[in-house]
């Protein structure tokens, strides 16, 4: 009944994105997204992998998401109904991965409710309709832990394969689970309290899975760029050096996969942020105290969720925060089904003695304020970028952009990619700070963009500057976006010779002639 509940809002958020233009769904989807689908739709057309057709090439995807992608793209050609499709994906997979972590609490209304918590708010209603890995990553992490607590050891090594697969960094909350059942193993050994081991194989074969295809993955692009890692992965730790270790900034990620965790970070709250981080851990300290209290001794496996979550939550994030540069929705797929686990343990220790009406009227009060706080567009200014981009298509020219997904995607790939994130051939350009070199290489007079240059955070104009000196004129403005009144989409000229002077400048400053 619970899943089902679940299922009903899940339907009635996508119902909601289905029934919106198409200009309005590039509001709730993010430009990222459109660089799968622009990915896809050459790779289907051209057999291979390139973003802007065969300017450059790009290792930066995941495997999962972007054949998927592709295999649609092959039957649909309508970027509306490509969005729905995938849309309709994600929300399936989301309700797997639920039904998933609903099944270790068999059934317990607290804990459900508790569970249900996590997945009817927060990133677990938009991530799914945003075309992006997230409900694959979690999809299978629900499913590893299903696997690991019915001791299905070979189906968790494919799990643990085709978690790499998703996203390349699932090795790591697999090998942090993977070390919390061994630990768990060990624990109840030395209690005398022993369990058979055949759940700790599993999670050791689920690691070996995802092991194995990081390294034969990484070997794959040794072999054929050079490089062990994908383009997009390199890019990201590139940006993180330059701006070091935040890990205050990045406890975002965590709090952004429960509910209205989303608008908080939004709304710049770094203290209650951390309540993110609090919750879990209060949640497990009143789990693991209540299996401590219950007078009937708990079977030892009714502590094993806790001892795979906590590690998992943990350890990916001191990772992130490590080596990210910034907060995305969709790098939330590691930490919903840890955090549902948590949440789900101490729900199930507060309402053991609560009338179950109780958590099931919070739970659909929440369903409710969630359904209606996801009602408003993340991205308002991309709306824009459609007109961008048919202007783009229709002057037929080569641009180069930052933010080029949707550019790329309604130009019918005439952007070229300026941030590295799918275009590995501009990264030896950006390591060396000669990107406008680059530009000059590849003969483009024309840069498109969100100009969104009133706001403290993103100040293009200096983007600008460093990379182009002096030789940018606007162009063209296609409009500023209502909701968003600092944001603008604007095309600039790129004058030649001053481009030119702009590269032996940054030649120069590398050491360079």
């Amino acid at each position: 009944m619970a899943w089902l509940g679940l299922g009903v809002l899940q339907l009635a958020c996508f119902v909601r994105f289905c029934r919106l233009p198409f200009d309005e769904k590039l509001a709730r989807v993010p430009d990222d997204g459109f660089y799968y689908l622009n990915l896809a739709r050459n790779f289907a057309l051209r057999g291979d992998w390139s973003f802007d057709g065969g300017v450059s090439h790009t290792t930066g995807f995941h495997p999962i998401h972007a054949f998927v992608a592709s295999f649609i793209a092959r039957l649909v050609e309508d970027g509306n109904l490509l969005l729905v499709i995938h849309g309709a994906l994600g929300c399936l997979l989301t309700l797997l991965a639920a039904h998933c972590v609903l099944s270790v609490f068999a059934h317990d209304v607290g804990a459900s409710c508790g569970v249900l918590f996590v997945f009817a708010g927060g990133a677990c209603l938009s991530c799914p309709l945003m075309a992006m890995e997230w409900p694959y990553v979690v999809a299978i992490h629900g499913a590893l832990l299903w696997l690991v607590l019915r001791e299905h050891t070979l189906a968790a090594f494919v799990a643990g394969t085709l978690a790499v697969l998703a996203r390349i960094d699932a090795v790591i909350p697999t090998a942090f689970t993977a070390l919390g059942v061994v630990a768990w193993t060990i624990h109840h050994g030395l209690r005398r309290r022993p369990v058979r081991p055949d759940r700790a194989q599993t999670a050791v074969a689920a690691f070996a899975g995802a092991l194995f295809t990081f390294f034969g993955y990484g070997a794959y692009l040794w072999m054929s760029t050079g490089y062990f890692f994908q383009g997009s992965a390199r890019m990201k730790s590139h940006w993180a050096s330059l701006q070091g270790f935040e890990p205050v900034r990045l406890l975002a990620l965590p709090w952004r996969a429960v509910p209205f965790g989303w608008w908080l970070v939004e709304n710049r709250a770094p203290v209650v942020t951390a309540i993110g981080i609090g919750v879990c851990i209060v949640a497990a300290a009143i789990g693991a105290r209540d299996l401590r209290r219950t007078r009937v001794p708990a079977p030892p496996v009714d502590s094993l969720p806790m001892w795979m979550a906590v590690p998992a939550l943990l350890g990916t994030y001191a990772v992130y925060a490590a080596r990210l540069s910034s907060s995305q929705p969709w790098y939330t797929a590691h930490f919903v089904v840890p955090i549902a686990v948590l949440v789900g343990m101490g729900a199930r220790a507060l309402f053991r003695a609560t009338p179950a009406r109780v958590p099931c009227a919070a739970l659909v009060i929440l369903g409710a304020l969630s359904f209606v706080a996801t009602r408003t567009a993340i991205w308002p200014h991309q709306r824009l970028l459609a007109a961008a981009g048919e202007w783009i298509r229709a002057s037929g020219k080569l641009v180069v952009s930052y933010n080029a997904g949707i550019l790329g995607y309604v130009s019918d790939s005439h952007v070229v990619n300026l941030d590295g994130l799918v275009n590995d051939d501009i990264h030896p350009y950006i390591f060396d700070g000669t990107a406008a070199c680059y530009i000059e290489k590849i003969a483009v007079d024309t840069f498109v963009d969100t100009d969104c240059s009133g706001r403290a955070d993103r100040d293009l104009d200096r983007i600008k500057d460093d990379l182009f000196g002096d030789a940018t004129q606007r162009e063209r403005t296609f409009g500023r976006d209502p909701e968003e009144t600092m944001c603008v989409v604007a095309a600039w000229h790129l004058d030649r010779d001053k481009l030119h002077e702009a590269c032996r400048r940054a030649s120069l400053r590398d050491g360079r002639d």
